[in-house]
């Protein structure tokens, strides 16, 4: 049997969730963010445009602010996921990325020629995109985050890995993989850094980390 660890709490509506349990019974995994997360004091932006990296950065942008904030700007996400979330608030994205740093950076060149949109996001996000733009976008940090203490005994056959900041965090806490495969290109830089292999998900989301986890069973 394969252990997987994944760094993320899966959901049961999920493709990896209903991989291991539905599809593949000769898998055992763990699956929790090697994060915590908690809000900070924050303003709201001027700017007609936001952009969210994350899932996280939404909930604690809108939280008990949905309603009033929908109207008030326009949306642009980082990948479909983050997108997905927005959506279910019952807000549309105008603009939603590949999820690869480069690609996004360029395209928000081109989109917001005579715009400026303010980034929402962690006190301690890489701002992969941000560093890509010339001048300087605004900010917004919504919330921080930090790595928890949770020390990981098992050698796992293969390692999910959602953000740079979660791989820190394993390995701080003591975590050893066999194989591991990056969500996108940003985290997988942090993984490479450690001179480990990684498979890159074609896309960030569930179902193509399940095409790559395929490739190890």
């Amino acid at each position: 049997m394969k252990r997987v660890f994944v760094s993320r709490k899966l959901k049961p509506e999920g493709a990896l969730f209903t991989y291991f349990n539905l599809v593949d019974s000769n898998v055992s995994y763990d699956d929790w963010s090697m994060l915590d997360f908690s809000p900070v004091p924050f303003d709201y932006p001027n700017t007609s445009w936001i952009f969210f990296y994350s899932q996280q950065g939404v909930r604690y942008f809108y939280h008990g602010q949905k309603m009033i904030l929908a109207e008030r700007y326009r949306v642009a996400c980082f990948a479909e996921r983050t997108a997905a979330l927005v959506k279910s608030f019952g807000i549309t994205a105008d603009f939603v990325g590949s999820g690869d740093a480069k690609e996004v950076a360029t395209n928000i060149r081109d989109k917001f020629t005579h715009e400026l949109v303010t980034f929402i996001h962690g006190r301690a996000s890489l701002r992969s995109v941000q560093h890509l733009l010339t001048p300087d976008f605004p900010e917004c940090i919504v919330y921080d985050q930090r790595m928890i203490e949770r020390p990981l005994t098992a050698v796992y056959d293969i390692a999910i890995i959602t953000s740079p900041m979660n791989a820190r965090s394993f390995w701080k806490n003591g975590g050893k993989a066999h194989n591991y495969i990056a969500i996108g290109p940003t985290t997988a830089s942090e993984i490479q850094n450690r001179k480990f292999n990684c498979v890159i998900a074609k896309q960030p989301s569930e179902k193509s980390l399940v095409q790559a986890v395929k490739q190890f069973l």
